[in-house]
């Protein structure tokens, strides 16, 4: 006898609805009555918002109606690149000067990102990204924004204004306990330096912060960017200083712009060992793995429970291994956080590609015996051995090569596999004592 899907507990459809991506979600919600009283609650769990005007009216429809069931909003603030500012005595008189001041969010938008709404009253999570608009070519947009804009045209500047607003609404938002900063754009705020601004972040549980940036289109990279480089430091005066009660701590650096390197195109982690003292989940993206990521890892040895290194790397000197016989790269790494006693849990590596060797990404040719022996060892379902990845980075232009002939160097050394074993060791460990 056919059964009817109404049979299924509430409970059930409301789980696989969690583990349903949006549309899926959606698409399950057009069944029949039932599921579309079940799983409204987790379509409308996240709602965007822009700044464009056009938008309020669809956006305060879908407020007004689901409203109580939103947790967390996406904000995209769109902007144009500053302009020439418009002198008072213009042709436009007036007019140009009301132009220049103009609002940047509407106060609808600013209301809801201040938690102010009565309509959305559980709003606990907001994801910001700024957004070149649809006429400004994104890495020519990237490229002005490294030239700080004449302090004297601030009134004149929209970008400025943008996050002006944007961040006086969120810093009085008593509700919020994640933030999420997407692709920042290397520009100054004066709000990121206020007391009230500083004050919001110290009260949040959790920090997500990438980073934007581009190459110039003739192969000079972000990092090569004095403003560029100066702006990443200053993340630790804006942010991460603050953040004195966060256990979610996500960091991305952008491709043409790795975080950690304390040497060569000088672009320090924000991240210091006094910042955020109780950080429990601590995510790196695309960062060297040196003295600034091992000082923050080893000083919170006893409140890290959780690890994630996605796509980083240590560098490689050349002629490194001649000049000293100290540990170095990974195996340092692994080293000094065994040494620190840490209560890890969890400890994720990752990366997409550790090439053996060059054009690997493109695909493989012949290979050498060296190459064949080592994918043999990796693809051999009973052996543990794994990849680090070793990078140089360009004096000139900045940018990062994988050193395929490193990668397979400390692979046959075993130093950093041996280190990385250890600490597994006490990683999992600490998880069974859980």
């Amino acid at each position: 006898m056919p059964q009817s899907i109404n049979i299924l507990p509430p409970e059930l459809i409301f789980l696989v609805g969690n583990y349903s991506n949006y549309s899926d979600r959606v698409n399950l919600s057009t069944t029949n009555s039932l599921f579309r009283d079940l799983l409204t609650p987790t379509i409308f769990r996240n709602i965007r918002l822009t700044n464009d005007v056009d938008d309020i009216e669809m956006i305060s429809n879908v407020v007004l109606k689901f409203g109580k069931y939103v947790r967390k909003i996406s904000f995209s603030g769109l902007f144009d690149l500053p302009e020439d500012p418009i002198s008072s005595d213009s042709e436009d008189g007036e007019d140009g000067d009301k132009e220049a001041h103009q609002k940047q969010v509407p106060d609808a938008i600013l209301k809801m990102l201040a938690g102010s709404d009565p309509l959305l009253p559980s709003i606990d999570d907001i994801s910001i990204q700024f957004v070149p608009g649809p006429d400004e070519d994104m890495e020519n947009a990237f490229w002005q924004l490294t030239y700080e804009p004449d302090a004297n045209n601030i009134d004149y500047d929209p970008l400025r204004n943008l996050l002006e607003e944007t961040f006086q609404a969120v810093s009085s938002n008593q509700q919020l306990k994640s933030l999420t900063l997407l692709e920042l754009i290397p520009y100054r705020a004066p709000i990121w330096r206020e007391k009230d601004f500083h004050k919001f972040l110290g009260n949040i549980d959790s920090f997500t912060l990438s980073l934007w940036g581009a190459g110039n289109g003739a192969g000079w990279e972000a990092n090569t960017s004095e403003y560029y480089r100066n702006f990443c430091q200053e993340l630790s005066e804006f942010f991460f200083k603050h953040l004195n009660s966060v256990t979610f701590i996500h960091l991305e650096s952008s491709e043409s712009g790795p975080l950690g390197d304390g040497e060569m195109h000088d672009i320090r982690l924000p991240l210091k060992p006094h910042h955020a003292p109780m950080c429990q989940t601590l995510e790196l993206v695309r960062c060297f793995v040196a003295e600034e990521v091992r000082d923050f890892v080893t000083s919170h040895a006893k409140s890290l429970q959780n690890i994630r290194l996605k796509d980083c790397f240590a560098e490689y000197e050349y002629g490194w291994q001649e000049t000293t016989h100290e540990p170095r790269g990974w195996q340092k790494f692994f080293n000094e956080v065994v040494k620190s006693g840490p209560i890890l849990s969890t400890l994720e590596i990752e990366n997409d590609l550790i090439p053996l060797a060059k054009g690997e990404q493109f695909g493989r040719g012949v290979e050498s015996a060296g190459t064949q022996r080592i994918r043999a060892i990796l693809t051999d379902p009973s052996s543990n051995r794994r990849l680090f990845s070793y990078v140089s980075l360009d004096d000139k232009y900045g940018m990062t090569f994988q050193s395929e002939e490193m990668n397979k160097e400390r692979f046959d050394d075993g130093e950093d596999q041996r280190t990385y074993d250890e600490l597994m060791r006490i990683v999992e460990a600490n998880a069974a004592r859980r």
